[in-house]
């Protein structure tokens, strides 16, 4: 599992090219820049919403 950051383009307007959003601002207020995280499943199965899942190492 690694953390993924991301670049300037999330900050964007798609429609415009404009970069009017702070995402990544937004995100520093929480103390990093990451959007998700890589991961590789142990097993096939299917995820709900309200599933929990558990870090393996």
């Amino acid at each position: 599992v690694e953390p993924v950051q991301r670049c300037m383009a999330t900050t964007a307007n798609p429609e415009t090219g404009i970069r009017d959003a702070d995402t990544l601002g937004a995100l520093q207020a929480h103390g990093h820049q990451n959007f998700s995280v890589y991961a590789v499943a142990k097993n096939n199965g299917t995820l709900s919403l309200g599933d929990k899942l558990k870090l393996i190492d």
